[in-house]
């Protein structure tokens, strides 16, 4: 009876959450050789707080981080960001696209 290797994977375990920090730079050579230094979020925020903090980083430029802000699990958009509405009841199928309020919450 012969023994096999066992082959490894080569993945890497599932990092800790410390090891998974929720926001970092990403650096942008502007013309002239200038050196930008922007705040990017790196993955979804797992608690209250993490969403708050985002919020407050960014402000009044959520849309550029509202995918990361909307609740996955929420009744109205389900994780989308946006609710489609009918315009006007008689045409149905004219919707207009309006930002879910979890976003915001």
């Amino acid at each position: 009876m012969s023994v096999r290797p066992v082959r490894r994977s080569g993945k890497k375990p599932a990092p800790l959450p410390e090891d998974r920090p929720l926001m970092g730079t990403r650096r942008i050579v502007i013309d002239g050789g200038e050196v930008m230094e922007l705040v990017t979020v790196l993955r979804d925020p797992e608690t209250p707080e993490e969403r708050k903090e985002i919020q407050d980083v960014f402000k009044n430029n959520i849309p550029n981080v509202r995918m990361r802000l909307v609740k996955k699990d929420c009744p109205k958009c389900q994780g989308k960001a946006f609710i489609e509405v009918a315009h006007d009841p008689q045409h149905p199928r004219l919707t207009e696209s309006h930002e879910c309020g979890c976003v915001w919450e």
